[in-house]
């Protein structure tokens, strides 16, 4: 059975998590190069794969666990196609693809000549006031019908227009739903990362405010402090040992998401080594990303769809040219006669002289969602201006805060060594000690959210210049 991390937190008293996390917390240790197990190639067609698997059997019981020891790792290409399987979102988009070509066959169709038949047969009785006879017989009609559109003044030809763009439309969105499907799946892995590691510094923390109330007891006991300082020790223990009991009730929530999102639970993951995009990510080329982006090219073809909608509704006033041809024979039908048969061909011209506003109303909606694909246009427009803005200047500033940080945890540990030497010479104060040890693990704990800030950074470059997939699944195990 497979055992998640915060379980195995809660069960054994994190005893392995605290011994792995003993480790000093330096720029080493939270360098993706140095913590990365290489990730492995999958091929190209992984998402084609995934999905025909899903349309084999549609209505397979979806495997919640993987089958693996505890002490397998998790890498994240592998998890990007379980999700890429078992995502709901995804294939929810997948089978509105699906719809819509559907869709675009049943408008075509409106092309092709049509074939119907009937067939009736029963008793039917006849009487005559004349001679006030009752005949009574079996009656029967054949009839089988041929009918080919000729010409409706385009209404077809635009009907079909629209169901191919709504096709493409389709496809577009299912493309964005892989898309950010996927990202959230590398970052709810980064973040179930991150907290792993944040909840290893905050245990940090307790040992170290734990040997600080040892300290405070032992200075008590000798006159060199007082219960005051006792208790003030001892509150920011029991701070800190809440702080880590948060920590870990975020990890669980996080493990409920990518369970979401994945269909496993997070456990032994490895941390994957991702490929810097800030260089190739500039506001200026922000038409570029606008070009390539699949939600906002499915809101412009939505809009191409609906404008022919609309030409095809303003011609359905127009009448439409048919050529219908007709066989059939009849058996005792009236009275007690016997079988005849008839055949003819003809053009047929038929039109709508008033509808009663129909027309006129599917226009005035038609009108409206196209205001409101263009408003969920521009609305894209900024959405992905931010996000190159956020990638950016997370990207750009994120060597100079490492280093800044580097610095202050480095200048922190100094404090705290010689506060500690201060403190037991009485030199320095409870507060002063304590303050200066909080200010170390938040050091620390800056230190590993700034690090995965840039990894997310570094995906969300990658899903705007539409290399997101190929490199996440493109990793090696």
């Amino acid at each position: 059975m497979v055992i998640t991390l915060s379980m195995m937190l809660v069960i054994s008293g994190c005893t392995a998590t605290k011994s792995k996390f003993e480790t000093s917390f330096n720029d080493k240790l939270l360098t993706p190069t140095d913590l990365a197990n290489p990730i492995g190639s999958q091929t190209k067609g992984a998402i084609t794969t995934a999905q025909n698997n899903i349309a084999k059997n549609p209505t397979a019981v979806i495997v919640t666990q993987p089958k693996k020891t505890t002490a397998q790792k998790m890498y994240l290409s592998s998890i990007v196609l379980l999700a890429l399987e078992q995502n709901p979102t995804i294939n929810i988009a997948r089978w509105q693809a699906e719809s819509a070509d559907a869709k675009m066959q049943l408008a075509k169709t409106k092309y092709r000549p049509k074939i119907e038949y009937s067939f009736s047969i029963g008793p039917e009785a006849a009487y005559a006031s004349a001679s006030d006879d009752v005949i009574s017989h079996i009656r029967s009609e054949t009839s089988v019908t041929l009918s080919q559109l000729i010409y409706n003044f385009g209404k077809t030809s635009q009907e079909v227009d629209a169901a191919q763009n709504a096709t493409i439309s389709a496809q577009k969105r299912l493309a964005h739903k892989i898309t950010t499907t996927l990202y959230d799946v590398s970052d709810i892995y980064l973040k179930v990362l991150e907290q792993d590691l944040l909840i290893g510094n905050s245990y940090e923390n307790e040992k170290a405010h734990k040997k600080t109330y040892q300290l405070v007891k032992i200075s008590e006991q000798g006159g060199n402090a007082t219960i005051a300082d006792v208790q003030k020790a001892f509150t920011r223990l029991e701070g800190a040992r809440t702080q880590t009991i948060d920590m870990l009730s975020q990890r669980q929530r996080s493990a409920s998401e990518f369970r979401r999102l994945t269909g496993v639970a997070p456990e032994n993951l490895s941390i994957p080594k991702v490929k810097s995009n800030n260089a190739g990510l500039k506001l200026s080329d922000i038409q570029k990303y606008f070009d390539r982006h699949p939600f906002m090219q499915s809101l412009l073809i939505d809009i191409k769809s609906l404008k022919h909608q609309k030409t095809a509704l303003e011609r359905s006033y127009l009448p439409q040219l048919t050529l219908e041809g007709t066989a059939g024979t009849k058996d005792n039908v009236g009275s007690d006669g016997p079988m005849n048969a008839d055949a003819r061909i003809q053009l047929a011209l038929r039109g709508v002289l008033f509808d009663g506003g129909n027309r006129k109303a599917k226009i005035a909606q038609i009108y409206a969602k196209i205001g409101e694909k263009t408003a969920r246009f521009r609305k894209a427009q900024y959405d992905v201006e931010n996000e190159i803005n956020d990638a950016i200047r997370i990207l750009e500033t994120a060597k100079s805060k490492r280093t800044s940080i580097k610095k202050r945890i480095k200048a922190s540990e100094d404090v705290v060594r010689l506060y500690t030497e201060q403190f037991k010479a009485g030199e320095r104060g409870i507060f002063e000690l304590l303050d200066a040890q909080q200010e170390l693990f938040a050091a620390r704990a800056e230190q590993i959210s700034n690090r995965y800030d840039v990894l997310r950074a570094n995906y969300s470059a990658q899903k705007l210049t539409g290399t997101l997939i190929p490199n996440l699944l493109g990793n090696e195990e």
